[in-house]
């Protein structure tokens, strides 16, 4: 595949509103991470009975609008049943508007191949699996510019574990909104709306009586069960509304520092929750500073830690989204290296996505799960990886 990473990006990843000379200019005065590192395995295939495999449900979608203070949000609920898809989801139809359902076929249509996901195996409005509830309840924030599905096949996979995932498009801060022109400006306001999307979302699932909430899921989450995970954007959005509720128990973050100056709000120091964040080493977006603002965000933080740094990810890499539009190509195809400009490929979505599935989904089940699953996930937590291209810091 031909590179494109030269072309100017037509969409803003997590950084584009800032000046590039910041981030490098703030680069010269930090320091990496000083923890060890635990080198990878160097065979990548997944292990018997592994997070990372799909769990013993199958995976229910329903979608819904939640109003609250003037704004209204489309919501994806996903969760455990027991009811198989007749076949998988197409991209195109988890959007539930003819226009957006359009829109998206034609970009996936005209998408470099290997990049965006085909879909994911879902089946819309089926009931909830009996008798196992309450379920851990997860709260995905996606990233700038991008749709509440954009990571749908790592949602999905947390599902099949017997979680309930909430995942709100942030509205005036989706794809659709950038491709009409009409996007919110990326900064610590938008920032401050992201956050209380989700403590809408959040409240009104964990509410004795919801009103946005399909009536199959009422009384589905646990509100002693409650985790975090965004990506880009949403990986900071994640880490403040962990600061500032007391609810969430675990938080990830994927491919963006949470405490940054660009962004300001999240003191590391502040959240003593279990964390876990996934370093793309060759992404592009947020460049070589924001990545050390990754490793410092580890440092910094208040209770224990897992950081992966993945070689050869970029910063779309772990979502279904990847090569979609020209500023969503970082992560995909043919590029250049961001510290020596050396060409290269970047790790397939596929493998990507599979490194996020298991550490993820380790992370989750460790700190969210049942008692049964618990120790196989804490056991995952504490092994070397499985892919030679994942490197894992661990704290304390």
């Amino acid at each position: 595949m031909t590179s494109r990473l030269s072309q100017p990006p037509r969409s803003r990843p997590l950084v584009a509103a800032a000046p590039l000379a910041l981030w490098v200019a703030l680069t010269a005065a930090l320091a990496g991470c000083g923890a060890d590192s635990t080198g990878g395995d160097p065979t990548p295939e997944v292990r018997v009975g592994d997070p990372a495999a799909p769990g013993p449900y199958d995976v229910g979608l329903r979608t819904y609008a939640l109003t609250y203070k003037g704004r209204t949000l489309q919501v994806d609920a996903y969760y455990p049943t027991t009811q198989a898809p007749e076949s998988p989801l197409p991209l195109a139809d988890l959007c539930t508007s003819t226009a957006e359902r359009d829109t998206l076929a034609g970009l996936v249509k005209a998408a470099p191949p290997g990049c965006v996901s085909a879909g994911a195996d879902l089946t819309r409005d089926a009931p909830l699996a009996p008798g196992q509830g309450p379920w851990p309840v997860l709260l995905f924030s996606h990233c700038h510019n991008c749709t509440r599905w954009s990571s749908v096949n790592i949602l999905r996979r947390l599902a099949s574990h017997g979680f309930v995932v909430l995942a709100p498009d942030h509205t005036t801060n989706t794809l659709f909104d950038q491709l009409a022109g009409a996007s919110a400006a990326l900064g610590k306001a938008f920032l401050d709306v992201r956050v209380a999307d989700l403590t809408a979302v959040l409240d009104d699932a964990l509410a004795a009586a919801p009103t946005a909430l399909p009536v199959p899921l009422h009384g589905a989450a646990d509100p002693a069960r409650v985790g975090a995970l965004g990506h880009s954007f949403g990986s900071v959005t994640a880490g403040l509304f962990t600061q500032q509720d007391p609810r969430v128990k675990a938080v990830a973050g994927i491919a963006a520092p949470m405490a940054n100056p660009l962004l300001p709000g999240v003191d590391m120091a502040k959240i003593t929750e279990p964390l876990l964040l996934l370093v793309a080493l060759e992404d592009n977006s947020i460049t070589v500073a924001g990545n050390l603002f990754l490793n410092n965000n580890f440092k910094d933080a208040g209770g224990p830690a897992w950081k992966l740094d993945i070689a050869d990810a970029g910063h779309w890499s772990f979502s279904d989204i990847a090569g979609l539009t020209e500023g969503l190509m970082p992560g995909c195809g043919d590029a250049e290296r961001m510290t020596n400009g050396d060409p290269f490929t970047y790790l397939p979505v596929t493998d990507a996505q599979r490194v996020a599935q298991r550490w993820i989904g380790a992370f989750f089940l460790a700190h969210l799960g049942t008692e049964d699953a618990i120790p196989q996930a804490a056991a995952v937590l504490a092994s070397p990886p499985v892919d030679a291209r994942v490197t894992v810091t661990r704290k304390p």
